[in-house]
């Protein structure tokens, strides 16, 4: 098995230093750098070259995704693998998107994640075991084509103000941080995504992050 150079790059220090550790003692695999955030993965990217990227698929300030897309502007043959803490069709989408081989949670076992990036590494696409290219295409063929899926019409729902703060939250900014961008009180912030929350049934604040992404994306394929 040849070598493989990993670039690590996730917003939590702890995370990064769990994953190194994991890799720390496989023969043939190596970090060759660490970022925390979607900036320093292209900064550090230009720097080192690796042969895999392992992101966090949202990062404060330019996301993983985002990351990857301007990396993949420069370089055709990136392979970046991306993490999260929900792996779903809506994120599997956005990865192949962005230019991704592979989407993986955070909580996988040892020897699945070694796994996966030996195949990145290959060039070979990995979503977990319970997705074959058949299933892949159909994510991709379904998400698409926005004006055919359910998810599109509810952003017609969506107000001026709504959307700004979709656009930020996709970045992975905090109610604080946004309040200041929009020169509003964080508690005013905090009620509009409370709001957005219950507006279109999301559950939870991971599940508002995804809406958020999943706008995003919907504004660039327009």
């Amino acid at each position: 098995m040849k070598n493989i150079r990993i670039l690590l790059c996730d917003d939590h220090a702890l995370f990064r230093s769990g994953i190194a550790s994991l890799l720390k003692n496989e023969q043939g695999y190596f970090v060759v750098g660490e970022a925390e955030d979607g900036k320093e993965m292209v900064e550090k990217f230009d720097l080192l070259k690796p042969d895999v990227v392992i992101a966090d698929i949202s990062m404060p300030g330019a996301s993983g995704i985002d990351a990857a897309k301007e990396i993949n502007r420069k370089y055709s043959d990136i392979k970046i693998l991306f993490l999260t803490m929900l792996q779903d069709e809506e994120y599997i989408f956005l990865s192949i998107k962005a230019g991704g081989l592979g989407l993986i949670n955070k909580n996988i076992v040892k020897g699945e994640l070694l796994y996966a990036i030996k195949e990145v590494s290959e060039g070979r696409k990995y979503f977990g075991p319970n997705y074959n290219a058949e299933k892949i295409n159909t994510i991709v063929n379904k998400y698409s084509h926005p004006q055919k899926s359910a998810s599109h019409s509810v952003y017609d729902e969506l107000t001026h103000m709504e959307k700004r703060i979709l656009e930020y939250i996709a970045e992975d900014m905090s109610s604080a941080e946004i309040a200041d961008k929009m020169c509003l009180g964080k508690r005013t912030i905090d009620s509009y995504r409370a709001r957005l929350i219950d507006k279109f049934n999301l559950k939870s604040l991971h599940g508002l992050i995804k809406f958020a992404l999943l706008y995003v994306e919907s504004k660039k394929i327009e």
